[in-house]
């Protein structure tokens, strides 16, 4: 048995269905335990199943009781190559409506249908104990996204240091360049970084490639 959550969502999902009279099964849970099982809990990324099992009494009412399933991140981890990874807690909850005053016989008939769904639900919760893993981000891509924040925060600083001196896009021109220069510009890593700006009493966003040398002074040129 795999133990990640889409393969964990789609073995309780048939186990639900091999271990209930299917005629009990309100219709939306009986298509949605069905779709699991046939791959929705991978395009769908579930993370929750809700059975509900209905009964018709003696007297012609309905009675139910449900039950949810959960599957929620607890933790993360890095394994040994540096990808990363969630842990995942199992837990449900039984439910059931209020009826207020009733006679012995209905209760007993209700008390039927939520026995039997905690007995489902129990037997979910031996049959289930495995833990339960799911890759979150591979070494490659949280790296990917360590630079984009890096380079996102240094467009950021650029940018803060063009608005603070109004005369560095004051009639530049598409093509256009000028030197800027302000001591914040030493903490930027040698580069081109592309940024969007707008003018002065301007709406219109404007393109530049601002290129900096590690030093007090960048060029900026307008691009678009």
């Amino acid at each position: 048995m795999e133990n990640n959550v889409s393969s964990t969502i789609r073995e309780v999902a048939q186990f639900i269905l091999n271990n209930v009279d299917n005629e009990k099964l309100s219709q939306y849970s009986s298509e949605k335990l069905h779709s699991l099982t046939h791959g929705e809990a991978i395009l769908s990324n579930c993370t929750i199943i809700t059975v509900e099992l209905r009964k018709t009494m003696e007297n012609g009412e309905n009675t139910n009781a449900s039950f949810t399933y959960y599957l929620r991140p607890i933790s993360e981890f890095l394994d040994e190559e540096g990808n990363i990874w969630a842990k995942f807690d199992n837990s449900l909850q039984v439910n059931y409506p209020s009826y207020g005053s009733s006679t012995t016989r209905q209760i007993r008939e209700r008390m039927q249908i939520i026995t039997e769904v905690t007995e489902l639900a129990e037997s979910i919760e031996r049959s289930f104990t495995y833990e339960i893993q799911e890759l979150v981000m591979t070494k490659s891509q949280s790296d990917e996204m360590e630079i984009s924040k890096k380079v996102a925060a240094i467009r950021e600083t650029i940018s803060k240091i063009i608005r603070s001196d109004e005369s560095i896009l004051k009639g530049i021109r598409v093509n256009g360049e000028r030197v800027i220069r302000s001591a914040n510009l030493e903490t930027i890593p040698p580069g081109e970084y592309e940024i969007n700006l707008s003018g002065l009493n301007s709406s219109i966003v404007k393109s530049f490639t601002v290129t900096c040398t590690g030093n007090q002074f960048a060029t900026i040129k307008r691009t678009a």
